[in-house]
């Protein structure tokens, strides 16, 4: 792991489990879907910290397989991927699981490209690779935000709609 990718710990921070409002009892269920070891062990460690049952997945539709047996508070997708890609991930996340958040992340080259497709097609929160705890932290916090107060959802929705004015 690079220093860009170690972990920080910050002490302050509360455990997220009981802000999920899903309707789920016990500790939120995340999925983590990507196909770099290192980010997902990362992200685990992270998540797990936060008081949030981890699993990983290597593709799309490996971690769709796992969100059918186990449906899922969250999911957090990487968009370049083989076998399926997380922009089709997240096309089937949101038909067949609505109420799931959706985290996206991207390190690739014209990343800002595939992450606002991500958000168009229903990413609640995006994330920029490489990435620190407290930059995940806060996507996690506005996607549970957005699902918890679908008027937020909303008003993301409006804003990118509209453009700019001349």
């Amino acid at each position: 792991m690079n220093d860009k990718m170690k972990p920080v710990v910050n002490g302050d921070s509360a455990p997220l489990a009981p802000f999920f409002c899903d309707g789920s009892k016990g500790a939120p269920v995340v999925i983590i879907i990507d196909d770099d070891n290192a980010v997902r062990e990362y992200l685990k460690f992270i998540l797990e910290r936060e008081g949030m049952k981890v699993f990983e997945a290597v593709d799309g539709n490996n971690g769709l397989n796992i969100a059918t047996a186990t449906p899922p508070s969250l999911i957090i997708t990487d968009l370049i991927m083989p076998e399926k890609d997380g922009i089709e991930t997240i096309q089937e996340i949101r038909n067949r699981f609505p109420q799931c958040g959706v985290i996206a992340m991207s390190g690739a080259v014209n990343s800002d490209a595939y992450l606002s497709m991500a958000r168009l097609l229903g990413a609640n929160s995006v994330v920029q690779k490489p990435f620190t705890r407290d930059i995940l932290m806060n996507a996690v916090r506005e996607t549970v935000a957005e699902k918890n107060h679908p008027a937020k959802k909303q008003n993301r929705l409006n804003k990118n709609r509209t453009g700019p004015t001349l």
